[in-house]
């Protein structure tokens, strides 16, 4: 069979470049909190028991929405026709429940301490109110003492029960973070505000707030957009912190978070522009119409991790009503064509929300600088190789502060008959090169086993630069899937980028 190249987008087998959630409850990236006190319960909304029996394929519209809306500003989009929107057009339902104003926010400066190399400063930030639910957040900044990025801010949005702080462990990881990226980070906690709508937390409290805008068309629902609210209100506090303690001008923030708030993390750099680089951690989901599709094809059913959404029928009403626009608001694929900022993708090659190779279903409709970075033999936490993903994070941070890209990764996918091979190549150089190669008897492999094997650069090599390929034998029986994966050097800063994966 012919080569496929990148004028091939649909096939697997094509070539690429990277140029210039942890449960029901919550996601592995949380910092840990001590609950303190509750927010108040909205009323209980009685819907058409239709809706609650609606299959499976609107959760993903759920899922996209895996953060929803917000409260304030409520007037200003509560009004917002429930008509589908052209496809031709972006949406706009986001930005203007952010943009709507909210004499809420605000935020108190509570306290300051040393740890570990870090001043960290603790405020308490008020970002809005949401169905007469005012939100309130614990705004971690640390500031490091090798400070050399003044003016750029990596965010962190976290969550966390309402009340809550970090634990003394979360905080001396926070610290690390920021002596790596050698910048202040500043974490969010408790987005969205939880527990919620009767004792409602995470998945639970995300698929209600889709249901109650299902049912009443009130665009101020989906609790995702309130989640981004938090993040630009942070933003803000950061800023005028920053000012009127450290007389510094912070100019753009890199946002990152995991599972829902790593949708979030998506959506937020939609709606404000400070944002100047993102990335999304363990949310391998853009594009969720096709996503669940090719869960049902891969699996023959969906993700038992999402049974808040499949459960609840909400994504039947993303197949069967497309008059409304809940899916299109939260799925960052919606954005694609203005999401040109550099973003880092970090994801769990056993994730078992996603399928092994869920990104290659919007990899090459990203635009802009993008690099992926695969944690091998972890899940939806990240595991033992955590550590090893916020180093890359700390990096990537580092590249967007200097407006210079992370090494330019190309590699090409080939072969379809008896054997399969990557071919890989870098500006500059790595250290080293790995090819990843797991096998299942099945197309599902959550529970299957990653062995690596180290690659050296190819005699086929021609022309300039060194080229690195991987060949794998297509097994007699069962499925195989691989990637390959590049150390760097930043300083004392090991890092990895990764190539796309195959699954055959």
């Amino acid at each position: 069979m012919p080569q496929a190249t990148n004028d091939d987008p649909t096939s697997r087998a094509s070539t690429r470049s990277a140029s210039p959630h942890c449960g029901e409850d919550g996601d592995a990236f949380n910092i840990s909190q001590r609950p303190i006190r509750l927010l108040p319960t909205a009323p209980t909304l009685q819907r058409d028991s239709a809706v609650r029996t609606l299959s499976c394929l609107a959760f993903v519209s759920l899922l996209a929405l895996l953060l929803p809306r917000h409260a304030v500003g409520k007037e200003a989009v509560a009004d917002a026709p429930a008509k589908a929107e052209s496809k031709a057009a972006i949406p706009t339902a986001l930005q203007d429940y952010v943009a709507a104003p909210d004499d809420t926010y605000g935020y108190e400066v509570v306290g300051s301490e040393k740890v570990d190399g870090c001043t960290v400063h603790k405020l308490e930030l008020t970002s809005q109110t949401w169905q007469d639910i005012v939100w309130k957040h614990a705004l971690y900044i640390y500031v490091p003492a090798n400070i050399q990025h003044k003016q750029t801010v990596l965010l962190f949005i976290t969550g966390g029960k309402v009340g809550g702080t970090p634990s003394d462990d979360d905080m001396k990881m926070a610290a690390k973070i920021a002596q790596a990226a050698a910048m202040p980070v500043a974490f969010v906690h408790q987005v969205p505000n939880q527990p919620l709508l009767g004792d409602k937390v995470e998945d639970d409290l995300i698929s209600e707030t889709f249901l109650r805008y299902v049912d009443s068309r009130d665009a101020t629902w989906p609790l995702l957009f309130p989640m981004v609210k938090s993040a630009t209100a942070a933003m803000t506090a950061v800023q005028d912190f920053g000012k009127q303690n450290y007389g510094v001008d912070v100019e753009q923030f890199v946002v990152t978070g995991g599972s829902k708030r790593g949708w979030t993390t998506w959506l937020t750099a939609v709606a404000d522009d400070r944002v100047a680089g993102i990335a999304p951690i363990v949310i391998d989901t853009l594009n969720l119409p096709a996503q669940m599709k090719y869960q049902l094809e891969t699996w023959g059913e969906y993700s038992e991790q999402i049974g808040d959404y499949t459960s609840k029928g909400l994504v039947d009403v993303m197949q069967n009503q497309p008059e409304i626009p809940l899916w299109q608001w939260v799925d960052p694929y919606t954005y694609r064509s203005v999401l040109k900022l550099p973003k880092l993708l970090i994801n769990g090659t056993n994730d078992r929300y996603w399928t092994v190779d869920a990104t290659n279903i919007y990899w090459d409709d990203l635009k802009g600088e993008k690099h992926v970075r695969y944690v091998p033999n972890a899940g939806h936490g990240l595991d033992d190789g955590k550590e090893g993903a916020l180093t890359t994070l700390a990096v990537f941070a580092q590249h967007v502060a200097e407006d210079k890209p992370l090494p330019e990764l190309k590699w090409t996918h080939e072969g379809d008959d008896g054997e399969y091979r990557l071919k890989i190549s870098s500006t500059p150089t790595p250290e080293s090169v790995r090819l990843w190669v797991a096998k299942s008897d099945t197309k599902d492999f959550r529970n299957a086993k990653w062995e690596a094997t180290e690659l050296r650069v190819s005699d086929e090599a021609g022309g300039d630069g060194e080229e690195f390929i991987g060949v794998v034998e297509k097994p007699a029986e069962g499925h195989i899937a691989l990637f390959g994966e590049a150390s760097y050097r930043q300083g004392p800063l090991p890092y990895n980028l990764s190539t796309t994966l195959r699954r055959e």
